[in-house]
């Protein structure tokens, strides 16, 4: 009976430790995750601005078949080695193939990386002075791992472009 008793105990030993050790956990999940919100607000704010003929914002990529279909919303066929990119929906208005924006070229730098890619698309969800590139776009300027940079772009031809 006595060791019954024990092996009793050491099992709501063992299963306290265990709850503990997942809360626990949890918390710090929590926490980690929280501070990473609150770092990308801190060090990558939003520039809304256009400096010396450059806006300031972020990149991300999107696969064109399968995140808004292989149309752009300036008409061309798109797809992942396409040189295009989408301009957040702030700037390229409602307009459609009409927008003002289609067509020009872009020139995006990353750091110590460039390239040049053109308008044929919408993004709705990105920030403002933001774009959404294609995999081919993206990689020339990070790992696509990464996910997001902060970028300067450019319109090819406009005063203080290069």
């Amino acid at each position: 009976m006595l060791i019954q008793i024990k092996y009793l105990l050491i099992l709501l030993l063992i299963q306290l430790i265990t709850t503990v050790t997942a809360h626990r956990s949890f918390k710090v999940d929590t926490a980690r995750r929280s501070v990473q919100r609150s770092l990308h607000k801190r060090y990558m704010p939003l520039v809304a601005r256009k400096e010396h003929g450059f806006y300031e914002g972020y990149a991300t990529f999107f696969h064109p078949a399968t995140e808004g279909g292989s149309t752009g919303a300036c008409g061309p066929h798109e797809d992942d080695n396409s040189e295009i990119v989408a301009l957040n929906l702030g700037q390229f208005g409602d307009g459609g193939p009409a927008s003002d924006w289609c067509f020009k070229e872009v020139l995006i730098k990353a750091g110590d990386y460039s390239t040049v890619a053109t308008i044929n698309d919408a993004c709705p969800g990105c920030r403002e002075n933001s774009l959404d590139l294609t995999p081919s776009v993206f990689s020339r300027l990070s790992k696509l791992d990464i996910g997001i940079i902060p970028i300067e772009w450019c319109i090819v031809g406009e005063q203080g472009c290069s």
